[in-house]
């Protein structure tokens, strides 16, 4: 059951600082990306790794439902199928200077993804959901979903390697 009429997500994410922000960013940088209104997703292609690490090429997804009441859903899907693989979709965590967001089990371990939270499966019983924007800024603060986005991009471009190897193509 949604906490919030489709209108009011949608006056949310319609603010200039939102997904128009998020469209501009993703542009800037020249990246790969989508917004489907009617499914309330916002898609990215990220590339991760340098001249001295291997090139790897990642597909980031964020739901919006309740958007401003709860925090958004991201996770990292197969990037050459759009499906959800698990662990392998997800990059290694790098050395990010206040810690990674990207978790050993294959999450965004950040306030600002509902996956992150215990009644979702993620690791924290110690967050509350409802508070997503004051918690934890010690280690990550993003109130916009290009701020995500830019954590999520430096991240992934830090990062050594996925969680584990993609699946043989199908």
């Amino acid at each position: 059951m949604a906490l919030l009429a489709r209108g009011d997500v949608l006056a949310y994410l319609n603010d200039d600082g939102e997904i128009p922000g998020a469209l501009r960013w993703a542009e800037f940088h020249g990246l790969e990306h989508a917004w489907h209104q009617e499914t309330l997703t916002f898609t990215v292609r990220l590339i991760g790794g340098s001249e001295t690490i291997e090139f790897e090429r990642y597909l980031v997804r964020g739901t919006f439902e309740d958007y401003r009441v709860m925090p958004p859903v991201w996770r990292f899907f197969d990037p050459r199928t759009a499906r959800d693989i698990g662990p392998a979709a997800y990059p290694l965590a790098g050395p990010f200077p206040s810690g990674s967001v990207l978790h050993s089990s294959g999450v965004i371990c950040a306030p600002w993804n509902r996956l992150a939270y215990k009644d979702r499966g993620g690791p924290h019983e110690d967050w509350n959901a409802a508070n997503w924007q004051t918690t934890a800024p010690q280690y990550t603060t993003a109130k916009t979903i290009p701020e995500m986005l830019a954590r999520l991009r430096a991240e992934v471009l830090i990062s050594a390697r996925r969680l584990a190897a993609l699946p043989a193509a199908a």
